[in-house]
């Protein structure tokens, strides 16, 4: 009688075991919402649900491509999550995958955009998209932080930053070991579904160039003559030194270069420096650190730019005043109006 009581518990706990395992949803068959694109995804909190956790073999691909991805690297590093989760779909242009937004919980965060095959249930390929990260140390503090720009043509876009902010109480503090960087990865999604980074285009040419910039979209004073007579002091004294001279007026992200011919020569991320005036002066040289020069008569330009350069500053500089200028280009700038020179 006993051993008939033991085989029939043994029997029900195989078949409620059989039973939970029979009444499991495959994450592959779950609903979940799904973005519409062009989005952007940031580090703002989601909550995760302990049943959109990943299968161990997914998960292993999501930490797989945490360590071993084109781009960036982390400035930051910390110790990868071993749990995942998927947070949300991405709408995709395809039938044969989908895209996952699937991200680690708690802190640090983490999120991954991953192209997933929906026959054979597994991971195409994927990339780290979103971290944040902070840490505060007796002298400084120190953050990360990654975005992301989905377009309408599946373009992904990173963007990288990474602060370390000294404090000035302390003693010995220098200015100059404060740090700001910030990056772009670029990526696409191809046809077979995989993430395919876009690489960064190479310029090996040596120059010398002068930014006169303007970030319009923060100004709420107009511009006026003076900016046209500064612009035409600086070129005309530029160019014959083979130093070439542009004004710009936004994508100080990514502001292109170039020479005299219209040839792009270089791709420099300035946005730091036009923060901290709305017009000014970017002196630039290959290989040299970006200077801001406030805005102020070209003369002033001129004379940091020898410091710049480390040169004595030539005679034709120290006469790039409004007056000579306005004499020297009277016809040239005769039927020419504000607009025409600053657009």
């Amino acid at each position: 009688m006993k051993k008939t009581v033991k085989v029939s518990v043994i029997a029900l706990l195989l078949l409620a075991i059989v039973g939970c395992k029979h009444d499991e949803v495959s994450i592959f068959d779950m609903e979940f919402a799904s973005m519409s694109v062009p989005c952007q995804i940031n580090s703002h909190s989601m909550e995760v649900d302990s049943a959109s956790k990943l299968p161990i073999d997914i998960e292993s691909s999501i930490i797989n491509a945490m360590k071993n991805f084109e781009g960036e690297p982390y400035v930051l590093k910390t110790t990868i999550p071993s749990d995942w989760y998927l947070l949300s779909k991405v709408e995709s242009f395809s039938d044969e995958f989908d895209i996952w937004l699937i991200a680690s919980e708690g802190e640090p965060i983490y999120k991954v955009l991953a192209t997933v095959d929906l026959s054979k249930r597994e991971v195409i390929s994927a990339i780290p998209i979103v971290y944040n990260v902070g840490r505060e140390m007796s002298k400084y503090v120190e953050s990360e932080e990654w975005s992301c720009e989905i377009d309408s043509l599946y373009n992904v876009v990173v963007t990288k930053t990474y602060d370390k902010l000294f404090s000035l109480s302390d003693e010995g503090y220098k200015e100059g070991e404060s740090k700001n960087k910030k990056v772009i990865d670029r990526y696409f999604i191809d046809s077979y579904g995989n993430f395919v980074y876009v690489e960064k285009p190479h310029f090996d040419i040596d120059y010398t160039a002068v930014i006169q910039f303007a970030d319009t979209a923060r100004m709420t004073i107009p511009l006026d003559e003076s900016w046209i007579w500064n612009e035409i002091a600086l070129h005309e004294r530029l160019e014959p030194m083979n130093i070439l001279f542009q004004t710009s007026f936004k994508d100080f992200d990514q502001l292109s270069v170039y020479n005299y011919s219209g040839e792009e020569v270089d791709i420099v991320d300035v946005s730091e420096l036009v923060k901290k005036n709305n017009t000014g002066y970017i002196l630039l040289r290959k290989g040299k650190a970006p200077e801001l020069v406030p805005y102020d008569v070209a003369t002033t330009c001129l004379a940091r730019l020898a410091t710049y350069l480390g040169i004595e500053m030539p005679d034709s500089w120290q006469t790039a005043t409004e007056e000579e200028v306005e004499e020297e280009g009277e016809t040239k700038t005769e039927s020419n109006t504000l607009s025409d020179w600053l657009w």
